[in-house]
């Protein structure tokens, strides 16, 4: 599974699993589980044993947790290539957070953290990777917080559709192309903005020919000039 799995395009993901010797990932081979998830359906949720990590292998898995009126409250975004759950592999026994399907047809691959730890002990490139990854989202999230100090609604959402399409964006010529893209609600819950703000927003940079947008997409005429 990981031999075919690392002949795969996405550049992210071979970035962290072809670090791996063929004796590595025939041991890993042994241990690891594909799982399939369909939209909504849960990976994991709060207070559950922290005992695996996961790499996402396709589609995107969100990360929320739930607020004080008991509604979800979303965090986080992880796409194909990263890693989830990562907790586990620094001495947390218990999921903090839930984790769930955003797409349709989502393929996340299971591995005991402790296989994971002894991985990244005995190879140095992978565990340098892993560290990569995790910085990332803390340094994600601390702009999410700044944001919120410093920005107002227009502007975090204008970034965080460049944050997104830099990061998972397919280009083509000038444009950005973002498929499968988000709700417009799943977009104020990331950028803590109201949905109709977003749709407002959106529909401004429709008009001004800076995206066009439709159910299934969001293309960006030029991220320079966004």
């Amino acid at each position: 599974m990981i031999n075919q799995m690392v002949k795969e395009k996405n550049q992210e993901f071979i970035g962290l699993l072809d670090m791996l010797t063929e004796s590595e990932r025939t041991i890993l081979d042994t241990q690891a589980v594909e799982i399939d998830l369909e939209k909504n359906e849960s990976l994991y949720s709060s207070g559950q044993d922290a005992r695996y990590v996961y790499i996402i292998k396709k589609g995107r898995v969100k990360i929320s947790t739930i607020g004080a009126d008991d509604k979800e409250v979303l965090k986080n975004l992880i796409h194909q290539g990263e890693m989830v759950g990562e907790e586990a592999l620094f001495g947390h026994n218990t999921r903090r957070d839930s984790a769930s399907a955003m797409d349709s047809g989502v393929v996340v691959y299971q591995i005991p953290a402790s296989q994971m730890a002894m991985l990244m002990k005995n190879n140095p490139e992978l565990s340098f990777k892993v560290t990569a990854q995790i910085a990332q989202k803390l340094q994600s999230a601390e702009r999410r917080l700044e944001s919120l100090t410093f920005q107002n609604s227009r502007t975090r959402i204008i970034e965080f559709l460049k944050e997104t399409a830099r990061k998972q964006g397919k280009k083509i010529g000038y444009e950005t192309l973002l498929r499968p893209f988000l709700t417009h609600q799943d977009i104020g819950n990331l950028t803590t903005t109201s949905r109709q703000t977003v749709s407002s927003v959106l529909n401004e940079l429709k008009g001004s020919n800076k995206i066009y947008y439709d159910r299934h997409r969001l293309l960006i005429r030029d991220i320079s000039v966004l």
